[in-house]
């Protein structure tokens, strides 16, 4: 079967990057299939080119990453996918948090919840064979007008590599979520699942609770072919819990230093869970070329951090901070959330002091999103806090939802002056402009300012 997976179009992302989901599911499915991988935010792509380029390939199947944000945009795609004939698969966070939801659209034929490596094969073999969907791990179904949704397994090992000759990470724009980086940048992961509770992530839920470890000759098999084959001079990765295993992140380490790429730099731009740091872990990261964190710091009172389940204290972020401070030169970004359920304005000045009173380089305040099918939506649908949602409005910069006693307004205008006194100081103006390499960094970086502000 002709198969395209598609990133979806987006007039508002600003950060464009490979998708290493679809290069996985293309790697599970080319050796049975023709596959394309379509990222339109890179092509530049609309709605009209988008229908041109089903009429050229005429695919069987089109596959579409759902986030949230994108909803309204992969809603116009599968409508135009299905008028020209194909069947349409969703996947990502939005299928996995409202899968009912998702299936109640007709242009969407199956939509898989959390992973769909190992599904994904196995319904591109019942549609050409058997019309049987019960045993497809993960898979959004329809059977007699009623939504089905099966148990997902969460065992796939993520040995074999991304298509990369699919993706072809040199020809994407300097243009990382990150911003500012020493190379243009391509991503991987190492490491798959969470066991945290944080109420307001779907973590668990997209690739389970359980850490999946690959094997290390497979990370350093990655690593070599980037650099070798791409020319690729910066690794960004994209877990949320590589430091998590004392024991395994030291030996990935040592497998990078012993590659000897003196030119080679990496990257957590998505994070890494401050309490599993120590000195030693610190110091053998940036040896192997770690240049660079983000860091969840999310809020800066201790009832709020309670209230997401983040089982911290600000206590223990100052400390750990300070640790990366004392001991490497490792460039941090907060991460920090504001407009959290029951919080007050006043909070979240804390927060934005507490932020001022670390010795972190950036920062970035992201409003808060009840996302669905996470603890936190459920607790606000429950009570009734929440009740007609606009998926369109779950954007950086966009509120969606603010707490009890505050307006949307006052939200805004507070995460405004957060990033005014955060970023208009000389010391921080100064390192930022130290990390630019390249004009078009210079231009990224004005824009995302001035969405901030």
């Amino acid at each position: 079967m002709n198969i395209i997976l598609c990133k979806p179009i987006s007039e508002k992302a600003t950060a464009i990057t490979p998708c290493l989901g679809l290069g996985y599911l293309a790697t599970a499915i080319r050796k049975k299939h023709e596959v394309i991988l379509l990222d339109c935010v890179k092509e530049k792509m609309d709605f009209k080119d988008f229908d041109e380029f089903l009429q050229k390939e005429k695919p069987d199947i089109v596959g579409i990453q759902y986030f949230t944000c994108d909803h309204s945009s992969v809603l116009k795609m599968a409508k135009v996918a299905k008028e020209s004939g194909c069947t349409v698969v969703v996947g990502g966070p939005h299928p996995t948090g409202d899968p009912v939801g998702t299936l109640k659209n007709k242009d969407i034929d199956f939509a898989f919840k959390g992973e769909a490596i190992k599904g994904f094969p196995m319904l591109i073999d019942s549609i050409e064979n058997t019309n049987s969907f019960e045993n497809i791990p993960g898979l959004i179904w329809r059977k007699e007008g009623k939504v089905i949704i099966n148990d997902n397994s969460f065992d796939y090992d993520f040995e074999e590599l991304p298509a990369w000759d699919l993706i072809k990470p040199d020809k994407y724009p300097f243009a990382p979520h990150g911003t500012l980086c020493r190379a243009k940048p391509a991503p991987i992961m190492i490491t798959f699942g969470c066991p945290f509770l944080c109420a307001y992530c779907q973590g668990k839920h997209l690739t389970g609770s359980n850490i999946r470890k690959r094997s290390i000759e497979s990370i350093i098999n990655e690593i070599k072919l980037l650099y070798e084959i791409y020319s690729i001079r910066e690794i960004h990765i994209e877990d949320d819990n590589f430091t998590l295993d004392k024991n395994y992140a030291p030996e990935v380490c040592k497998a990078i230093i012993n590659l000897g790429f003196k030119d080679l730099y990496f990257a957590c731009p998505n994070g890494v869970r401050l309490e599993t740091l120590d000195e030693k872990l610190l110091k053998l990261m940036e040896q192997a070329g770690f240049y660079s964190f983000a860091i969840g710091i999310e809020s800066g009172n201790n009832r709020i951090l309670k209230k997401m389940g983040r089982n911290t204290t600000k206590e223990v972020i100052r400390k750990q901070i300070e640790l990366i401070k004392n001991n490497t030169k490792i460039r941090m970004t907060g991460f920090c959330m504001m407009g959290y359920p029951t919080e007050t304005l006043e909070e979240m000045e804390e927060t934005a002091e507490f932020t001022r009173s670390l010795p972190i380089h950036k920062v970035q305040y992201g409003n808060f999103h009840p996302l669905p099918g996470t603890p936190i939506y459920d607790e606000l649908k429950e009570s009734g806090e929440i009740k007609d949602l606009d998926w369109d409005k779950f954007q950086d910069n966009t509120i969606s939802y603010s707490p009890e006693g505050v307006t949307k307004q006052q939200l805004k205008k507070q995460m405004s002056k957060s990033f005014k006194r955060f970023y208009l100081r000389p010391k921080i103006i100064v390192g930022m402009l130290s990390e630019i390499k390249t004009f078009g960094q210079f231009k990224m970086l004005i824009k995302r300012g001035l969405e901030s502000f």
